[in-house]
């Protein structure tokens, strides 16, 4: 099954970038979103939650980041599968490209996902439907953050933060954390995991719909 989601930031494509270095606030803009792991610069584990009606399902994803050109596109495919409320895994292919319009900045997300080895079209109305709940949800609040507004008071979004736990101690030549900025690899791996926690989600509400065993 092939998607796009497409939405507008009003804000432009430097300072959106300059946001992605708080992965911490970023998660709590994209709904479901438990954690995001850095194992390395290409490398990510996501893990999210999507609730659709009475039922929830929780998968795990691991994404690997295929190209990026800064502050333009960003490429990246993915695999994971279902842990909790649900049965089955995917892998995905996506691509995410940030246009600037003027002050404003536009975000594409397409991508393609398989499931299982089969991809229907049963449900695919309801599927898009919910998608594009999550991603004017996600819109919204990276709007109302970057405005300087305050999501405390949400229900939903991300509680954990990124962790750490498994990144690289970086080389001496490559360490810059004594002069307060992040190393570009890192940056990278901040970024895209708001985009593939985004893209996570959608396959979730997938995942979940079509119900396809492994």
């Amino acid at each position: 099954m092939k998607f796009r989601q497409e939405f507008e930031v009003s804000d432009r494509i430097g300072r959106i970038w300059a946001f992605f270095e708080q992965p911490d606030r970023v998660a709590t803009c994209i709904p479901g979103v438990e954690s995001v792991q850095v194992v390395d610069a290409d490398t990510l584990i996501v893990r999210a939650t999507q609730k659709v009606g009475p039922i929830s399902a929780t998968l795990e994803s691991k994404v690997h980041i295929t190209e990026r050109v800064s502050e333009e596109r960003l490429q990246f495919s993915s695999t994971g599968k279902a842990i909790r409320g649900a049965v089955g895994n995917f892998r995905a292919t996506n691509t995410v490209s940030l246009e600037p319009i003027g002050d404003r900045t536009r975000v594409t997300v397409e991508g393609e996902v398989v499931l299982a080895g089969m991809l229907g079209s049963v449900g695919q109305k309801i599927i898009m439907k919910q998608a594009d709940k999550v991603t004017a949800e996600f819109a919204q609040n990276l709007a109302l953050v970057l405005s300087g507004g305050d999501l405390a008071a949400k229900a939903d979004g991300a509680q954990k933060l990124l962790s750490r736990g498994s990144l690289p101690k970086p080389s001496p030549r490559l360490d810059m954390a004594s002069a307060g900025m992040a190393l570009r690899g890192d940056l990278w791996s901040k970024a895209s995991a708001v985009f593939s926690a985004l893209s996570v989600v959608l396959s979730l509400v997938i995942l979940w719909r079509l119900g396809v065993q492994p």
